[in-house]
Parts: C-alpha cells; structure tokens; sequence
C-alpha cells in the first residue's frame, strides 16, 4: 500500500538566502513520483535546472514517491551539469586502456 500524505522538509539554501531557504511540502496522492516534486517545487518558488538529494544521494526523476520517508530533508541543487555537447567529446572520460583492449581482444577473435 502506497505511504501518501506526508510531509517533506525542503532546503533551498542553494537559491534563496531568505526566509526559503527551508520549506516544509506536503505529499499527497497526486504526487506520484520525484519528477511530480519537481514540478511542484518549481510551481511553488520559481526555479528550474535543479536535482533533488536525500541523504546525499541522488532522487532521479523516474523514481516513486514512495522512496521518501516522512520528514524526510531534500536538499534542491543546482544542476551544474555540462551541456550535452560537451558530455559527447571524448576530453571528459576516463578510458580505462584494460577495458578497451580485452574488448578489441575479444572482437579479433
């Protein structure tokens, strides 16, 4: 059975240096995912190009509500992530030389 009708502590100390800082939102049965808090958080204080953090880890968009617990503090950050141009030149990953060999090993044969 799904756990709705809770409360969440918000921290948006990363956008507001005012009384926003910390909000308490409430969890109802129209939220059914963490992409519906994200539309709600955006509804409610204006901002957009953020990701949600619980405990440090991340809360992807796709996940279910249900992940949170009651009281729970999401902390609202920034997305600084590069632009996707950027994540497609090869300057911005580790190839592991191990990894690429065995595989060309492995198509030789």
């Amino acid at each position: 059975m799904p756990k709705l009708n809770f409360t969440i502590n918000v921290s948006l100390k990363s956008f507001f240096a005012d009384n926003r800082t910390r909000a308490k939102l409430f969890i109802d049965e129209n939220i059914k995912n963490i992409s519906n808090l994200e539309e709600k958080i955006t509804r409610i204080f204006g901002i957009k190009h953020f990701y949600l953090l619980n405990n440090g880890q991340l809360l992807p968009s796709c996940e279910d509500i249900r992940i949170l617990d009651k009281d729970a503090v999401i902390r609202v950050v920034p997305n600084n992530f590069l632009p996707p141009k950027l994540l497609l030149d090869d300057e911005y990953y580790v190839i592991d030389d191990d990894i690429v060999n065995n595989k060309n090993k492995k198509k030789k044969h």
